[in-house]
């Protein structure tokens, strides 16, 4: 399911995904600089997508509370 969800973002099929993860795989097994830049690569990813749940769950605290607020 994960490769089809990034997949639709760039309209290639599930095959395609799972090729371009098993060459990237390759690659770290020799280039450093790879390995380097998935890191980094995957904390901004982390850190954005922390920044979104915590944004969506003071969205949901504050559309209870006012739910709350208004019975």
């Amino acid at each position: 399911v994960p490769t089809m969800i990034v997949g639709s973002f760039s309209n290639r099929d599930h095959a395609t995904v799972l090729h371009s993860c098993k060459k990237i795989d390759e690659w770290r097994s020799y280039d450093k600089d790879v390995v380097n830049d998935l890191q980094i690569l995957t904390d901004k990813v982390l850190k954005i997508s922390k920044r979104r749940m915590f944004a969506n769950l003071v969205k949901e605290f504050f559309r209870n509370l006012i739910k709350i607020l208004k019975v």
